[in-house]
C-alpha cells in the first residue's frame, strides 16, 4: 500500500474515533449522580422548610440545594425553583424519601448517617493513557471545543457535567469535603484525586469561597519540627570570670 494511502486511512480512523467520542455518552466510573425535584404547587419554602433541608443534608450526607430556574419567554418571565440532589444512589434515595415527607408536611428527624461502603467520588478512578506507564501530570481538560470533544475517560466531576449537567457550587460542602484532607483540611492535589486541572481550579476556588463564608474550616498550620529546649539563663559556676579594675 502506498504511503499516502496509509496516511489517509489513519486520518479517517482518527476522525471517526473523535466523532464517536464526542457523540457517545460515557458510563460513569462512580455511583454519584445529580437529580432534580420540582416543588409542588401547594408547598411554600419558609424558614422551617430551610431548616428542614439543612437537617436532611446532615442526615443523608447528600447535597440538597435550592436552585432558581428562570426561563425568559416572549410573553412573560416564568421562574420555577427546584431541589438539586447530588450524591450516591443510597444518599439520593434516602434524601428523596425525606423530601417527599417534607412536602407532605412531616419534618425530618435527627439521624446519624453511617454506612461502611461509603467511598469518595474520586476513589478508584484512573484516567486512560497510551503506553505502559501512567503519565505523571494530570490532564488539562476533559471537555474541549465547547463540549464537542470528550476525552476517553473523563474525570468524575466532568462526568457529572456531561451526564447530569451539574456545576460545582461553593455551598455544596458535602461534595467539596471529598477534595480536602480530613486531618489538616488542606486541599488535595490533582495528583492524588486524578481530576483534570480545569476542575481542580474550580474546586480550589469553591473551597476558598466556602471558607470565607464560614461553611468550611481553614487549614490548620502544623509545626514541622519540635521546638528547641531553651536553657535557663544565668552565670556559669564552673568558669572563672576575670574582672579588670581601673
Amino acid at each position: 500500500m502506498n504511503v499516502w494511502m496509509r496516511l489517509s486511512v489513519n486520518i479517517v480512523k482518527y476522525s471517526s474515533y473523535r466523532l464517536l467520542s464526542s457523540t457517545c455518552i460515557r458510563p460513569s466510573t462512580h455511583d454519584y449522580s445529580a437529580v432534580k425535584l420540582l416543588f409542588p404547587s401547594h408547598f411554600i419554602l419558609d424558614e422551617n422548610g430551610v431548616n428542614a433541608v439543612k437537617q436532611i443534608r446532615k442526615n443523608t450526607g447528600a447535597v440538597v440545594r435550592v436552585v432558581d430556574n428562570q426561563e425568559n419567554n416572549s410573553v412573560e418571565n416564568v421562574s420555577s425553583s427546584f431541589l438539586l440532589l447530588v450524591g450516591n444512589s443510597f444518599q439520593i434515595n434516602k434524601a428523596s424519601e425525606q423530601i417527599k415527607n417534607l412536602f407532605e408536611g412531616r419534618l425530618p428527624k435527627v439521624e446519624i448517617n453511617k454506612r461502611s461502603d461509603f467511598k469518595l467520588i474520586w476513589h478508584g478512578y484512573k484516567r486512560n493513557y497510551k503506553g505502559q506507564f501512567a503519565p505523571l501530570k494530570p490532564r488539562k481538560k476533559c471537555i474541549r471545543c465547547g463540549g464537542k470533544m470528550l476525552s476517553g475517560n473523563p474525570c468524575p466531576l466532568c462526568q457529572l457535567k456531561i451526564n447530569n449537567d451539574y456545576d460545582l457550587h461553593y455551598t455544596d460542602v458535602e461534595l467539596l469535603s471529598h477534595f480536602v484532607c480530613p486531618y489538616t483540611w488542606q486541599i488535595l492535589s490533582p495528583y492524588v484525586t486524578n481530576i483534570c486541572k480545569m476542575q481542580y481550579k474550580r474546586v480550589e476556588a469553591a473551597i476558598v469561597k466556602a471558607r470565607h463564608y464560614g461553611l468550611m474550616p481553614f487549614t490548620i498550620p502544623l509545626p514541622m519540627n519540635e521546638p528547641k529546649k531553651l536553657k535557663p539563663a544565668g552565670v556559669p559556676t564552673d568558669v572563672t570570670i576575670k574582672v579588670k579594675m581601673h
